[in-house]
């Protein structure tokens, strides 16, 4: 089912049987969310009431934002990772300051990120259930979903694998069509523990992949092969926007020439793209090919 949201326009709710009764992978966001969910459920013969569980990917507000209303509605139980659980209990991205003290964005940037939301506030919560790597969420009858932690767009991101039917819910893990930031995940260094993520997934040559955007694919091999590639190519895109002299360059500067071609571009598109370099550089960094001083801070290769 496809339900509304912002951009992308929908994300991807799916709806597992459990028996006579219904799992679905993600939520939506919103009230329009919620709309298109029961018409969706509804096209299918079933009803929001036949919902026992619900798994979610991440905690973004576009696939998380209606766990809570779900789960008041239908007593069901709401299992996520739990890196995830911040999303409902404090502000996400919530320190507008940080673009200028340390990232060299433009103070005006600053204080149009406080007045646009660059935050997003937190998530109506729901009662969660944790689901670590490698537990099993398990249906009624011989199916089951096996739990897969896949962190990169989200420090505790799962995609769930049906043996069964070689069926991969990716959520933004992995899109076809779409390539979705990246963001800092804290504990572990996010670029080399996003393509160890593709790497697991891509072993177990799922027969399609259901995504949380966009249209499924019978084709992981070569869609994960697209995704290694895009991610690789920024990698050196980004080194490759970093000077030699002394001065060096700001991360809001680096992104800003990277994205000097890009069309449609906005102030919240601009902000992430700032963190997603910033995530580059600190894997760069990681490997030796870049250093940092001064605040904010400066990036230049190493000699």
């Amino acid at each position: 089912m496809a339900v509304e949201r912002n951009v992308p326009p929908t994300v991807n709710v799916y709806a597992v049987e459990s028996g006579d009764r219904l799992v679905l992978v993600d939520a939506g966001w919103d009230d329009s969310s919620l709309i298109s969910l029961r018409s969706g459920l509804d096209a299918i013969g079933a009803a929001l009431s036949d919902v026992e569980g619900l798994v979610l990917t991440h905690g973004h507000p576009d696939h998380a934002g209606l766990a809570a209303a779900v789960q008041e509605e239908t007593g069901c139980w709401v299992g996520l990772h739990p890196l995830e659980k911040r999303w409902f209990e404090t502000i996400v991205h919530g320190d507008p300051d940080r673009l200028s003290t340390e990232l060299g964005a433009p103070r005006e940037v600053t204080e149009a990120a406080r007045k646009d939301g660059g935050s997003f506030h937190p998530l109506p919560a729901p009662s969660i259930t944790e689901l670590l790597d490698g537990e099993f969420v398990h249906l009624h009858g011989a199916r089951r979903l096996e739990t897969l932690w896949t962190p990169g767009h989200s420090a505790g991101h799962l995609c769930f694998f049906d043996a069964s039917s070689g069926a991969l819910f990716t959520g933004d893990h992995l899109l076809p069509g779409l390539r979705p930031r990246l963001y800092d995940n804290g504990a572990q260094e996010t670029v080399n523990g996003y393509f160890a993520s593709l790497r697991r997934t891509c072993s177990l040559d799922a027969r399609v992949i259901l995504p949380g955007h966009g249209r499924p694919s019978t084709q992981s091999g070569e869609l994960h092969g697209e995704v290694w590639r895009h991610y690789h190519d920024k990698r050196d895109r980004v080194l490759a926007a970093v000077p030699t002299e002394p001065e060096g360059l700001t991360a809001w500067e680096i992104a800003q020439s990277l994205a000097a071609r890009r069309r449609g571009r906005s102030l919240v598109a601009d902000i992430r793209a700032c963190h997603e370099v910033e995530v580059f550089l600190r894997h760069l960094k990681a490997g030796r090919e870049v250093v940092a001083s001064g605040r904010p801070t400066r990036w230049l290769r190493s000699h």
